[in-house]
């Protein structure tokens, strides 16, 4: 019942994490996509390490052992790539100007790229927490006063509140900005 719930609350949007400091979009960047792209990295690796990593084109006479032999060589010597259309080439200079190099590191690829969704969250997550201002706790507060829509009272205090939070975070910041360090000044003295 439970796995019912929750794709229910997914299905409708109701569903948020465990901090409110994100809308759907940043969701869709740092879990979704970041989910799918680690699910074709799995796929990848497995096909390149587990399966078969590659099917290179090899003469009918060859047997299974020479055929693998083969296929193990396109796949560490590299390959390149020619349309069905044109003639094979002589020339190994022309066969490797269309060099193929890029395949065995698919999967490190889709690993970085799911580490550049990922990573703006992380470093939102620990700026945020050096902050000194609890944004977590005013996203949460301001999505009660919203509900609070015929407590008038409640409401204006709720957002006093917030304001009051943010005002003090700027003036000390200010503060702490403008005034001397003066560990700084006792070490040059």
């Amino acid at each position: 019942m439970d796995i019912l719930d929750a794709a229910k609350k997914l299905n409708t949007g109701k569903h948020h994490s465990v901090q409110n400091d994100d809308v759907f979009i940043d969701r869709l960047n740092h879990k979704y996509t970041v989910t799918m792209i680690l699910v074709f990295a799995f796929i990848v690796t497995a096909q390149q390490y587990i399966m078969s990593p590659i099917k290179c084109w090899v003469p009918a006479q060859f047997k299974d052992f020479y055929e693998k032999y083969a296929n193990d060589i396109c796949w560490i010597m590299n390959t390149y790539y020619i349309p069905m259309e044109h003639d094979i080439p002589h020339a190994e200079t022309t066969r490797y100007e269309q060099t193929l190099k890029y395949y065995q590191w698919s999967p490190f690829i889709l690993l970085f790229m799911a580490l550049c969704f990922y990573f703006p969250r992380m470093l939102w997550r620990s700026l945020n927490n050096k902050s000194g201002l609890d944004i977590e706790k005013l996203v949460e507060a301001a999505l009660k006063q919203e509900q609070q829509v015929d407590q008038r009272e409640e409401r204006e205090k709720t957002i006093k509140h917030i304001t009051n939070s943010i005002r003090v975070y700027i003036e000390n910041r200010y503060a702490s900005s403008t005034q001397p360090n003066h560990l700084y000044y006792s070490i040059i003295i």
